[in-house]
C-alpha cells in the first residue's frame, strides 16, 4: 500500500517538473498545462483529455508516464494541449469515420511537435488525405494500422468519448470554457514577457477580436408584422 502511494507521488512529481520546464521553455503550454487540473487513471492505456464538469482536465496512466523520458513527458503533454486548442475534443463527430479522425488529428498535432510534417496543413487535409488512400487501397501499411485499431484503445483516444455524449448546447459551454482558458493564458504569457506560439496566435486573436452587436431588423420586421393586429373603423350614429 505504501509503495503505491509513493510511487504516485513521484508521478506527480514528475508531471510538475514536466510542466515547470515547459514554462521555461514554451511559457504558454507551461502555464496552461499547470493550470488544468490532472487525474491520475490505471483504466487509460496512456494519456488523454477528459472532461471535468463543462471543462476539460488531463488525465494520466501513472505507471505509463512513469515508463517515458523526459523529454517524453514534455511532448506527451503538449501534444494533449494542443489537441485542446485545436477542438478537436468536439470536433470528432462532423467526421463520420472515427478511426480516420483520430490518426488526422494526431498527424496535425505532432507536426508542431516534431516538424516533420506540412506546417500549414489542418486535420481536414489529413482526413482527407487518409480517405483517399483507404479508398482506393494505396497504402497497405494504412490497412494495417485501421485493423489494430480495432480494441486497441491507446490509437482511438477512449476519453473522447465523454465528448461526444454531450448535447449541442453542452458542447458550446465546454468549448466556451476552453476558449477562456486560452485567452487567459495568452493574457498571462504576454504580462511575462512571453509570446503566443504561431500555432495558437491566429485562435488568440479570433478570441480577442469583439464583434460589433448587429440588429436583425428583418426579423424584428417579422416578429412586429406577425404581432400586429388590424383595426377598421367605422361610423356609428354618435361616433367612429
Amino acid at each position: 500500500m505504501n509503495t503505491t502511494v509513493i510511487n504516485l507521488q513521484k508521478v506527480v512529481d514528475k508531471v510538475s517538473k514536466a510542466c515547470k520546464t515547459l514554462m521555461f521553455k514554451e511559457p504558454f503550454y507551461g502555464l496552461l498545462l499547470i493550470s488544468m487540473n490532472k487525474k491520475y487513471r490505471d483504466d487509460l492505456p496512456t494519456a488523454g483529455v477528459s472532461k471535468l464538469g463543462m471543462g476539460v482536465q488531463l488525465a494520466i496512466n501513472p505507471k505509463f508516464f512513469d515508463g517515458l523520458t523526459e523529454l517524453q513527458q514534455i511532448g506527451l503533454m503538449k501534444h494533449e494541449i494542443l489537441h485542446v486548442g485545436f477542438g478537436h475534443l468536439l470536433l470528432r463527430d462532423s467526421y463520420p469515420d472515427h478511426k480516420l479522425f483520430n490518426i488526422a488529428a494526431d498527424l496535425e498535432i505532432n507536426q508542431y511537435i516534431e516538424n516533420n510534417m506540412l506546417p500549414e496543413a489542418g486535420t481536414k487535409y489529413y482526413y482527407d488525405k487518409l480517405q483517399q488512400a483507404k479508398d482506393d487501397g494505396s497504402c497497405p501499411t494504412l490497412d494495417n494500422l485501421l485493423n489494430e485499431m480495432n480494441g486497441a484503445s491507446q490509437y482511438c483516444h477512449p476519453t473522447w468519448d465523454e465528448f461526444d455524449e454531450l448535447s449541442e448546447a453542452d458542447k458550446k459551454l465546454v468549448q466556451k470554457q476552453i476558449e477562456h482558458q486560452l485567452k487567459e493564458t495568452a493574457d498571462l504569457t504576454e504580462k511575462r514577457q512571453g509570446h503566443v506560439p504561431g500555432e495558437f496566435s491566429e485562435i488568440i486573436r479570433r478570441l480577442r477580436t469583439i464583434e460589433p452587436p448587429s440588429f436583425n431588423w428583418k426579423a424584428y420586421l417579422r416578429r412586429f408584422v406577425g404581432n400586429s393586429s388590424i383595426v377598421y373603423t367605422k361610423k356609428l350614429r354618435r361616433k367612429y
